[in-house]
């Protein structure tokens, strides 16, 4: 479970009311980049700056440098031109649950040693948080977060003062980074033109594939963060309201009304 894609959705310049109007699962959250933070590709032909290179995104959670990363990451595709560039998405759950069977050390210190994080930003911003890569609650897994080029190295070695820890950290750490990054595990979703994919932020990892450039090249992703308990009951007025179940409130829009007519939901599981 982790990842739901919403298809043929229309193509909007700001496509927050998709969510916080249309699937009633908002309100976006604003953070450092902003409310709808843009990663853009676009090539030189045209005379854009390159925001972003297309070169490979390795697979991460977002948000690790807030001491609450957003639970519900949602990726909005506006263009989509390149050769190549499929999204990647990780399950961390099923990943981890093969930690545990393997080596039971490894897994025990991921879900109890704490990692550091730091993030510099445009305009001089600094956040800093700290996060164990498992949280659990009982026996169950309950979050990860996990976004490795966000790491605070001299933090980590300033907290976590026992050197034979924190080697046992790195060693369990590349082993699950490892596991994340075989071929047979990412799911592997290219992200078209009114292309909806939400994302649970504290389980699924998610990167990119390289592309090439081409003429005229352009690939143009939003990105949104919301909060599950705000998703919940929004997915549940849909199908009632879909299946004739729920009445819609009056002056609401319906499901047709809202251009969905024609979507499609693809579930992973």
């Amino acid at each position: 479970y982790g990842i739901a894609i919403l298809r043929e959705c229309p193509v909007l310049d700001n496509p927050v009311s998709l969510i916080n109007q249309d699937l009633r699962y908002g309100p976006v959250k604003h953070t450092l980049y902003g409310t709808v933070p843009e990663v853009t590709f676009k090539s030189a032909t045209d005379g854009e700056f390159v925001a972003f290179t297309n070169s490979e995104v390795v697979t991460h959670t977002d948000n690790s440098f807030y001491s609450r990363p957003a639970e519900i990451l949602t990726m909005y595709g506006k263009s989509n031109s390149v050769e190549g560039g499929a999204s990647l998405y990780v399950d961390t759950f099923a990943v981890l649950d093969e930690v545990r069977q393997e080596q039971p050390e490894y897994f025990q210190v991921l879900s109890q040693v704490v990692a550091y994080y730091r993030y510099g930003v445009p305009e001089d911003k600094l956040n800093v948080s700290r996060h164990r890569v498992l949280d659990m609650r009982g026996e169950d897994m309950y979050r990860v977060v996990d976004t490795f080029f966000t790491l605070d190295e001299f933090a980590f070695a300033k907290h976590v003062t026992d050197i034979e820890t924190r080697k046992l950290w790195w060693k369990a750490y590349s082993y699950y980074r490892g596991k994340c990054r075989e071929s047979r595990t990412p799911a592997v979703q290219r992200i078209e033109a009114g292309d909806l994919v939400m994302i649970d932020n504290s389980r699924v990892l998610h990167g990119r594939q390289p592309f090439e450039e081409g003429p005229g090249g352009e690939r143009v992703i939003n990105l949104m963060y919301t909060e599950f308990s705000h998703l919940i009951p929004a997915v549940i007025d849909l199908h009632q309201e879909i299946a004739g179940l729920r009445k819609v409130q009056s002056g609401a829009p319906s499901v047709s009304d809202r251009n969905f007519k024609h979507a499609t939901w693809s579930w992973r599981k």
